[in-house]
């Protein structure tokens, strides 16, 4: 169900099998929302009341509010990690595959029924791949990759040995080595230092047999460069689910682009999220109850 407050809309879901939240409701704005530069409001947090419960709960139109508000605040706060990590991998193998087998000429020759063979495929095999943001997606995207090639590479902002991956590189290192590879996926968090992380600069290095897959978020790639790139075949193709401005403005020229493959910020999405959500969310609580706010997913 919907309980719309001042200017926001909470959605309570209630899962079989656990103690369901309880009514009435009562909402109390325990810090007032404000505007940062562009005019986006950010940073509205609520307390939930219940009779029973009292749920910390951050809601808010446009931007998350900022951990330092959260942590001055006295929240947990936890991530999702492992929830849609696989549902995100399975839709990069897929479009990867469906990019180089060159799914889109046959579907479009289905709908006109025309036979035609097309000669430019290409195989997934032994390909080299740069994956930027060595987490929880990261590997499981490596994890599915490691079927069709062993040239797997990492680049993080932390270096750790992390299984599937040959070797981790520091995100500082990226311009020295994306020339390298055949594939770049993007599977990184946005923050300032990985916003426009891939830019002119980055372009210009790489190959024009490079394609790039953005599952993270728009920022990190600098849009307009990337149009740029592609217009003028210093790349091979994109593949994208998120871009700088969602939704996509429909005079954006990627629509246009034959290399591109282009989704609407969906490929987290499965008919088994809901389930690993729940359970996540569940657990979250029952060992923050049980330690004291300590979880292995717990955001500091």
């Amino acid at each position: 169900r919907k309980i719309k407050g001042d200017g926001f809309t909470l959605k309570l879901t209630y899962f079989d099998g656990t103690t369901q939240v309880k009514e009435p409701l009562h909402f109390e704005r325990i810090k007032k929302p404000h505007k940062r530069k562009g005019g986006k409001l950010v940073e509205t947090v609520y307390i939930v009341k219940t009779e029973e419960y009292k749920l910390s709960v951050i809601l808010e139109p446009s931007l998350y509010a900022s951990t330092k508000t959260i942590k001055e605040m006295g929240i947990t706060l936890c991530n999702a990690k492992d929830v849609y990590s696989i549902p995100i991998s399975e839709f990069v193998i897929g479009n990867l595959l469906a990019y180089y087998k060159h799914l889109s000429f046959f579907i479009k020759n289905k709908n006109k029924h025309k036979w035609e063979k097309n000669r430019t495929l290409q195989e997934l095999y032994g390909k080299k791949i740069l994956i930027v943001g060595t987490g929880s997606i990261g590997t499981e995207i490596a994890k599915r990759l490691t079927v069709f090639t062993n040239n797997i590479f990492g680049c993080n902002r932390t270096i750790r040995e992390t299984p599937y991956f040959i070797k981790v590189y520091p995100i500082n290192k990226l311009s020295e080595i994306i020339a390298r590879f055949d594939v770049l996926i993007l599977s990184v968090a946005l923050t300032e230092e990985t916003k426009h992380l891939i830019n002119k600069t980055i372009f210009n290095k790489m190959t024009h047999n490079t394609i790039i897959v953005n599952i993270s978020r728009g920022a990190v790639i600098e849009e307009k460069e990337l149009v740029s790139a592609l217009f003028k075949n210093k790349i091979n193709g994109a593949i994208l689910d998120v871009f700088e401005e969602e939704p996509l403005p429909e005079d954006s020229p990627l629509w246009n682009m034959e290399n591109v493959i282009l989704t609407p910020h969906n490929a987290f999405i499965s008919d088994r999220t809901n389930e690993r959500l729940k359970k996540t969310i569940v657990q979250n609580y029952l060992e923050w109850e049980k330690h004291n706010g300590k979880r292995e997913n717990r955001m500091d």
